[in-house]
């Protein structure tokens, strides 16, 4: 957590810096392909993105367009299973179907999610 925190900071002190040098740079066609599509994944800027390479930092991918939806989902999910154990826990006893179907459909989206991060990921290209 400290590293990232750290690297954020970085990331803010090198944004606040006035800028007034240039440079030119000559790509290939590959190249500049290359560049692009890794830039693309994360939606930042060619330069933003550049300058992060620069400082060491690797930047992170944005992430997939259903991620929000999936979390409130797992969370649904999860607070349905919390409040079976609270249940049992408070009468002794469980209802072992609900528990099961709510297990089993969390199971099954944190299966999605793997997949879908996956599929997204799997073009994936390395600078």
């Amino acid at each position: 957590m400290e590293l990232l925190l750290c690297a954020l900071y970085r990331v803010v002190d090198i944004m606040k810096v006035k800028r007034k040098n240039r440079i030119e740079i000559r790509l290939s066609d590959d190249e500049l392909n290359h560049l692009n599509v890794a830039v693309a994944k994360t939606g930042l800027s060619r330069e933003a993105y550049l300058r992060l390479i620069i400082q060491k930092i690797v930047p992170a991918e944005k992430p997939y367009p259903d991620l929000k939806e999936t979390i409130y989902q797992l969370r649904k999910i999860g607070n349905n299973i919390n409040q079976i154990a609270v249940i049992a826990y408070k009468t002794g006893s469980i209802d072992v179907m609900k528990y099961k179907k709510n297990f089993e459909e969390l199971q099954k989206q944190i299966q999605y999610v793997l997949y879908v991060n996956g599929e997204y990921r799997k073009d994936e290209v390395d600078i």
